[in-house]
Parts: structure tokens; C-alpha cells; sequence
């Protein structure tokens, strides 16, 4: 029994040095190119990166604070490694509108996953996970919707949703003293989504278990959980996850806010 454990011991610890090495193999990129960088044990132990212990938009902050306190005159951009792929962080914000706007045709790649292309959730084809030509494609068929004309005809429809969420604020607290602000701030935004996106009503003020309400909710819980093993797979061991033929997204919320199925 001694043995076994022992023998298991060994394997863990052999184990974690050979990921810790594998991840740090990759480090020297941005030195290398004279690019102002931080060191990826500056953002958190491999196992809090690895298990997502610190939030994402957490980590951002730090590196962001990092490069800042490098002490740079005028640093525009800096560099980091995420799971052993290089990248850029941009810091100046006219900068970032180059990047984003004016010369986007040239920085078509994000900081995706590579998923199951049968998924049926769709998810390897949002914006955000596509790469190359297609993200160009998507990304100028996508810019129209958002323009300066476009989000001014749905501004009623956000007044329309904010009143409703006064109203509801103002039931909620004559009859009890506290108020659940991230899920009045949720309905909020469910509502908004539900009107402009979909052209339906939410009723997400008035029933507490409406339907749209409960499938959204599962997008907001789509990490938790089996769901939180589910994304450690997908960044950490893609090859793992398409052979699974996993999905991230819940299929069933996905069905019911496609736009056939709601309307």
C-alpha cells in the first residue's frame, strides 16, 4: 500500500514539473524581440491560471498595473504568454482604435479556442473564436449593425427596458430591504437583448421564472460547474475536448434563443 501511494506521489510530482516546464518553454518570445513583457509568474502561479482561481478580467488588471510599472515613457503595447501562445496587450487607446477600426483587416485574430467544428451550438463560429479570412467576413458583416444610425433607432427600446427596471426596483424594495442588484441589472440586460435582438417581450419584470429568464440564466451559469471542466479542457487540452465532441454552450438555451425558435 506504501508503494502504491508512493509510486502515485512521484507520478504527481513528475507530472507537475512537466507541465510547469512545458508552459515556461515558451517564455523568452517577447525578450527576444525587445518587446516590454511580463513574466507569467508576475500574473499568478501556473495553477491559478491553469484552473482559472483568478477571474480572467482579473488578470488583465495585473498585467495591465505590471507593464504600467515598468516605468516606460510612452509604452504603447507590451507582451505576455497565455497558455504558451504570445500576446500583445495593448495599452494606448489610439492605439487600440488602429487595431480595432482603421487597420483591423491586418489583426484578424483573437484570443479564441479551437473547438469542435460540428459543434451545434455554433460556438467555434462567433466572432471572437473564428481566425483568418472568415473572422474578415464576419467582422465587415457584423459592422453595419453597429453603427452610429443602427443603435440610435434602438434607444427607446433601452429607455422602455430601464423603466421597467426602476419599476420593479421600486416594488422589490417596499417589500424587503435589500435588493439583489446584479440580478435586477441581469433582467435588465436580458430585457434589452430579448427587444432589440430578438423583437420579443422577456417579461423578465413581471415573471420571476419566465422562460426567457431561465434560459439566459443558464448562459450566465455556463461555467460553472461540469461546465467550468468543460472550458479547463478546451484551453488547456483542445485535442482532448474535440475528441469528446464536448460543447460549451447549454444546447437547449441555445435552441430557444435562436431566432426561429423564439420568434
Amino acid at each position: 500500500m506504501l508503494w502504491i501511494i508512493f509510486q502515485f506521489l512521484v507520478a504527481l510530482i513528475l507530472l507537475s514539473v512537466g507541465i510547469t516546464y512545458y508552459m515556461h518553454t515558451n517564455d523568452d518570445y517577447w525578450p527576444q524581440r525587445g518587446v516590454p513583457f511580463v513574466k507569467p509568474t508576475d500574473i499568478g502561479s501556473i495553477w491559478q491560471r491553469m484552473f482559472l482561481l483568478i477571474p480572467l478580467h482579473k488578470l488583465d488588471a495585473i498585467i495591465y498595473k505590471k507593464l504600467r510599472s515598468l516605468e516606460i515613457p510612452d509604452i504603447k503595447f507590451g507582451g505576455f504568454m497565455e497558455y504558451r501562445r504570445q500576446v500583445a496587450f495593448l495599452m494606448d487607446l489610439d492605439l487600440i482604435k488602429r487595431v480595432t477600426v482603421k487597420d483591423f483587416d491586418n489583426f484578424v485574430n483573437r484570443r479564441g479556442m479551437v473547438l469542435n467544428e460540428d459543434d451545434p451550438t455554433l460556438f467555434h463560429k462567433m466572432l471572437f473564436n473564428i481566425e483568418g479570412q472568415k473572422w474578415k467576413d464576419l467582422r465587415s458583416a457584423m459592422t453595419p449593425a453597429f453603427s452610429t444610425g443602427k443603435i440610435r433607432k434602438i434607444f427607446h427600446i433601452i429607455t422602455t427596458s430601464a423603466d421597467r427596471m426602476i419599476k420593479y426596483a421600486q416594488d422589490e424594495a417596499k417589500v424587503k430591504p435589500d435588493l439583489d442588484m446584479g440580478d435586477i441589472c441581469g433582467r435588465f440586460t436580458m430585457d434589452v437583448i430579448a427587444s432589440a435582438a430578438f423583437g420579443v417581450d422577456s417579461n423578465n419584470f413581471v415573471d420571476r421564472n419566465s422562460k426567457f429568464a431561465i434560459m439566459a440564466q443558464k448562459f450566465s451559469n455556463q461555467f460553472d460547474g461540469l461546465g467550468g471542466i468543460k472550458l479547463l479542457l478546451a484551453i488547456w487540452f483542445p485535442a482532448v475536448f474535440r475528441i469528446l465532441k464536448l460543447y460549451l454552450l447549454d444546447i437547449d438555451a441555445v435552441r430557444f434563443l435562436d431566432r426561429k425558435s423564439v420568434v
